[in-house]
C-alpha cells in the first residue's frame, strides 16, 4: 500500500523570503462553488476556484479550494517539489504545468492568470528552479495538437460509428427477440458471420454441433 502523503494537504503558507517572488493570483477553474468543484472533478484537477501560486527556491505551491467529506469548502494547497516538475508552458493567460506523481501517471495541470505577461513570467520562474528543462518534445506535441484542433475542430466520425453500431445492435435485438443470445438467422440478416457460413473457414466446436440447424436456417433466409 502506498503510504506516501497525498498531493493536496491543508493550507500552510511558506515563510516569506526576500528571494521569493510575490504570490500571483490565479484561477484554477472558471467557476466557484459547487459548479467549480464539479468542473475540477470532471477535468481531474485537485483544486478549484480562485487561488494563488507561490514559487519558492525548490517548490511550487498552488493555493485553492477543496471540499471535505461533508461537502464543506476548505482552503487547500498543492505542493510540487521542483524535482517532480516535467514541463511548463504558457498559452496566452493559461499556464500548463505537468508534474510526476508516485506510482501514478503524470498529471497535466492548467490554471488561468490575469494576463498573458503574467503567465509567461510564472513559466519563467518555474523553469528557473528546474533549469534542466527539455521542452522540445513538449512544444512539438503542443504544436501538433494545435494544428490537429484547427484541422478538425469538430470530430463526428467516432460518434457516427457508435450510433450506427447501437442502431444495428437494437435491430438485432428486435429481430431475434433475445437480448442475451441472438439467433443465427437474425445475426446473418444484419451482416454478422458464423464459422459454418465462412468459405474455407475453420469450424468452431459449437458451430460444428449446430451445422445442420445453421444450414437449414440459411436455406430459410435465402428463400425468403
Amino acid at each position: 500500500m502506498d503510504t506516501s502523503a497525498p498531493d493536496v494537504a491543508p493550507i500552510a503558507l511558506p515563510p516569506e523570503t526576500s528571494n521569493s517572488p510575490p504570490d500571483a493570483s490565479i484561477r484554477l477553474t472558471l467557476h466557484d462553488g459547487v459548479r467549480g468543484w464539479l468542473e475540477a472533478k470532471t477535468n481531474g484537477k485537485p483544486l478549484y476556484g480562485s487561488g494563488s501560486v507561490h514559487i519558492g527556491p525548490e517548490v511550487v505551491v498552488l493555493h485553492g479550494w477543496q471540499r471535505n467529506w461533508l461537502g464543506v469548502p476548505v482552503r487547500s494547497e498543492l505542493r510540487l517539489d521542483s524535482s517532480t516538475l516535467d514541463h511548463a508552458a504558457a498559452e496566452g493567460p493559461i499556464v500548463l504545468l505537468q508534474y510526476r506523481r508516485k506510482r501514478r501517471a503524470p498529471r497535466l495541470l492548467e490554471f488561468r492568470t490575469e494576463t498573458a505577461e503574467q503567465a509567461a513570467a510564472i513559466v519563467t520562474q518555474i523553469r528557473a528552479i528546474r533549469p534542466e528543462y527539455a521542452d522540445s518534445a513538449w512544444v512539438e506535441l503542443r504544436d501538433f495538437n494545435a494544428h490537429l484542433a484547427q484541422a478538425t475542430p469538430r470530430v463526428f466520425m467516432t460518434y457516427a460509428l457508435m450510433a450506427a453500431s447501437l442502431v444495428a445492435y437494437i435491430g438485432v435485438l428486435i429481430a431475434s427477440r433475445n437480448a442475451l443470445l441472438p439467433d443465427l438467422p437474425a445475426l446473418t440478416q444484419w451482416g454478422s458471420n458464423d464459422g459454418v457460413l465462412t468459405l474455407h473457414g475453420a469450424c468452431p466446436a459449437r458451430s460444428c454441433v449446430r451445422t445442420s440447424s445453421a444450414r437449414a436456417s440459411l436455406r430459410s433466409i435465402t428463400s425468403a
